[in-house]
């Protein structure tokens, strides 16, 4: 009996990794590259990119869009939604990853729900500003310019 409580106590003490808790499973960056291991060209295959992000989510999403349905994926981390990816026009490669949570940061080390400052090589038109020298964007409220979204596409 007694042994059983210990292991028990050991149990909680260590905790364990739910597939509800929405802490990532390993650090993971947004580069000018792509996010992780998943790059950008990387084929538009949701198994594909599911093995490129383990232990997150990878789920089929279609929206209608002017020129017609487009299909996203989106990664989530049990019920959180941590970005986006997208596809090409053609649909065959990925063209797009944006990433809504705090818990993915850009190799600059900005999260959302970071304030963005004003930067001498960054250009803001409305609620996007983006580095002349990158493909990294960033999504915000123009009012507290507080970063909402970070976005990295194919040039």
């Amino acid at each position: 009996m007694r042994g059983a409580l210990l292991v028990l106590l050991g149990v909680l003490i260590a905790g364990c990794d739910s597939p509800e808790d929405p802490s990532l499973p390993y650090p993971m960056t947004l580069t000018s590259q792509g996010l992780g291991s998943l790059r950008m060209g990387t084929a538009f295959e949701p198994s594909l990119i599911q093995g490129k992000l383990p232990g997150l989510n990878v789920e089929k999403l279609s929206q209608i869009v002017p020129r017609g349905a487009e299909t996203l994926l989106v990664i989530k981390r049990g019920d959180t939604v941590l970005g986006y990816v997208f596809p090409d026009d053609s649909g065959k490669s990925v063209a797009k990853i944006a990433v809504t949570t705090p818990l993915i940061p850009d190799e600059t080390g900005r999260k959302t729900g970071q304030p963005l400052p004003p930067l001498a090589k960054m250009r803001c038109s409305g609620d996007e500003c983006a580095f002349v020298d990158s493909p990294l964007r960033y999504r915000i409220d123009p009012a507290n310019r507080i970063i909402r979204e970070i976005v990295v596409q194919k040039l």
